[in-house]
């Protein structure tokens, strides 16, 4: 893919950073991220700590991740809730709570996107009996395991 330069000259995958620049930058802003998903997160905000421009963090998420950042952020928050929903007590926890603490605001989206995502809805998940077998750290490996798919992918390149 070509695209034109600003002195009229075509150049062969201008502003497409190279794969190793697509991994440092999505890997810093993975980890900001990380320390603040139960924080607002701007792009700008993702922006400043990558030392990237938006268009640029968009395109090494695109390459490293296959989505947006925002889209990214909003798979990690409602993995989070999974986790937080699998080891929950119905007793003593709710859903609305659960969604509250993991950045998701809009209850009513939550809960349509969390059933998209794992064919079930947030009051089910959390209403499950958690298996005596089953450890809270038996149940995030599980999340990421049957999510790694989204797992920025450093080996391929």
């Amino acid at each position: 893919m070509a695209s034109r330069h600003s002195i009229g000259v075509n150049l062969p995958n201008a502003g497409i950073p190279s794969n190793g620049t697509a991994v440092a930058v999505a890997t810093r802003a993975r980890s900001f991220i990380d320390d603040h998903l139960h924080d607002t997160i701007r792009i700008q905000d993702l922006c400043d700590h990558s030392g990237v421009g938006a268009r640029t963090l968009q395109r090494c998420f695109a390459l490293c991740f296959q989505l947006s950042p925002t889209r990214y952020i909003k798979r990690r928050r409602l993995d989070a809730a999974r986790r937080d929903l699998l080891v929950g007590d119905p007793d003593a926890d709710s859903v609305g709570e659960i969604a509250m603490r993991n950045g998701l605001r809009h209850l009513g989206r939550f809960s349509v996107e969390y059933r998209a995502r794992f064919d079930e809805s947030p009051r089910e998940t959390l209403a499950k009996p958690l298996s005596s077998d089953v450890s809270g750290a038996a149940v995030a490996d599980l999340v990421t395991w049957k999510h790694a798919g989204n797992q920025l992918q450093e080996e391929r390149t």
